[in-house]
């Protein structure tokens, strides 16, 4: 009987399940975060909801593509529909669904290395001032890192901008 050799994995595969972690999640959310509360005007943490939705848009790099083409929120969901791709949106609260576990994984790695606080009473979570140490930038000098940072920075402040959670869920038709 022989022994079965490892099954390979294509460099771009590997890279992406490296980097398509819980812990990288942690990191994104944390700049989400960041972003939403400095484009709040009354600088409130984001709710526990929109860490879910960001999950779905970030699982999905076509709908990426969209985020990083478009001005504000409304705009890009207008971009998907005149180009007749409405079935990301329409699939978006699969994924958020899908990602259910991912997204907690990555809240319970944020919270619990200090990134973010939770409020308990309020479902919010409060990005929290982090020191990182030297050499820590030579981890993010990915390409894929870097546009997920901006992706993730433009959708913090677009959903800032969005006044309530209900108008979210219903422009990207999630149902809660």
């Amino acid at each position: 009987m022989t022994t079965a050799e490892p099954k390979q994995i294509g460099v771009l595969a590997e890279e992406y399940r490296i980097w398509n972690t819980p812990a990288l999640g942690a990191f994104l959310f944390w700049i989400f975060a960041h972003a939403y509360v400095k484009t709040k005007d009354t600088h409130e943490s984001p709710s526990v909801i929109n860490f879910f939705i960001l999950s779905g848009i970030l699982d999905d790099k076509h709908l990426l593509s969209y985020v990083t083409t478009s001005l504000k929120l409304r705009t890009m969901v207008s971009n998907i529909n005149h180009d007749k791709n409405s079935d990301m949106i329409d699939a978006l609260h699969d994924r958020v669904k899908a990602r259910m576990e991912y997204t907690s994984d990555a809240i319970d790695i944020a919270v619990g290395c200090g990134l973010l606080s939770w409020d308990a009473d309020t479902a919010r979570l409060t990005p929290n001032s982090v020191h990182t140490p030297a050499g820590f930038a030579q981890y993010r000098e990915s390409a894929y890192i870097h546009r997920l940072e901006l992706a993730v920075k433009r959708l913090g402040n677009w959903f800032g901008d969005i006044t309530d959670i209900s108008q979210l869920v219903t422009l990207l038709k999630i149902r809660l």
